[in-house]
């Protein structure tokens, strides 16, 4: 499926949708099949990522109920998540030193008042080569906040390591 927008055809859902937020449009638009939506950002903002075919990653995610605390015990919800990057991923993370890029900042259900917010930062070295990432939240509503926010910031980390594959051609512009 492909979203027009300028003119210009985009195949990933995710820049739609950025699109229409940025519009203060319903996702309620794309299950109408709009043809062609007007754009206000300039297409030229949104790479053409179809030099770089990257195989898809792998993200495989869980939730479950689980109960806390030694005495006093607590119910949260713990979302469960692996990433499998395909060997080209891992290389271009390597090679251009990505692995301590901070992806999201989070703070667990069961986090002390006094915890540094680093202390729960998700970075890429967290999340590569399988490694298994949990988190506790408070309701299963945050948990599939969280998980939505997690697949939107992996979209946009699987676009970022496609631009990172190889360095621009140049360009020349004239006003």
């Amino acid at each position: 499926m492909g979203v027009r927008c300028g003119g210009q055809r985009f195949t990933s859902l995710i820049i739609a949708e950025h699109i229409l937020r940025k519009q203060c449009l319903t996702s309620s638009a794309l299950q109408l099949n709009i043809p062609t939506l007007p754009c206000v950002i300039l297409p030229s903002l949104f790479l053409d990522h179809s030099k770089v075919n990257l195989p898809p990653m792998r993200v495989s995610i869980k939730h479950q109920t689980v109960r806390r605390g030694a005495i006093f015990k607590k119910t949260f919800e713990q979302v469960t998540m692996t990433v499998l990057f395909t060997h080209e991923e891992i290389q271009i993370i390597r090679q251009r030193g990505l692995m301590q890029t901070k992806l999201l900042d989070r703070r667990p259900a069961d986090a002390k008042v006094d915890d540094r917010d680093t202390k729960f930062e998700l970075k890429v070295s967290d999340i590569i080569n399988g490694k298994t990432d949990h988190f506790l939240c408070a309701t299963p509503s945050a948990a599939k906040r969280y998980e939505e926010a997690m697949l939107d910031t992996l979209a946009q980390l699987k676009l970022w390591i496609g631009d990172n594959a190889e360095t621009s051609d140049g360009i020349v512009v004239e006003f």
